[in-house]
């Protein structure tokens, strides 16, 4: 179903493109997506779709996914098994291809559990350079 949105009351528009023009410029005022902040990284990761496994280092990471560069392609929208990999800190769990960027593929977490969630965060505080527990994800983790 279609989003119908209503016509903006001070509407000028003479005709119908000057219209829709509009009225995607009034929907994207109102449209507002959350994106948790980032933390630069550099640490290898592996990447585990059908049959091929892409290796790659990580170039940022954050509580809902991160962006790295890998030694091949997949098609976006794939889902995958991810290996984390920083100093003695390791970590497995799923993740979808969200984009492709120059060499740059970014990923999405899939979390199964919420102790996988939890998991994560406290590998994203280390592998920012963060201490455990300074609480810079409190807010991703009450999500």
């Amino acid at each position: 179903m279609p989003i119908v949105l209503p016509e903006p009351i001070w509407s000028t528009a003479p005709n119908q493109a000057d219209l829709k023009r509009e009225r995607l410029h009034y929907l994207a005022m109102y449209t507002f997506n959350y994106r948790p902040p980032r933390f630069p990284t550099d640490f290898p990761v592996d990447f585990v779709v059908a049959k091929a496994t892409l290796r790659g280092r990580c170039n940022n990471i954050n509580s809902s996914g991160l962006q790295a560069e890998f030694n091949g392609t997949a098609v976006v929208g794939d889902l995958g098994m991810l290996t984390l990999d920083h100093s003695e800190n390791a970590l497995k769990l799923y993740a979808r291809i969200t984009y492709f960027a120059a060499s740059q593929t970014g990923l999405s977490f899939v979390f199964r559990t919420e102790q996988e969630r939890a998991q994560l965060l406290r590998f994203v505080e280390i592998a920012s350079g963060r201490r455990p527990g300074q609480g810079i994800l409190r807010a991703a983790q009450s999500r």
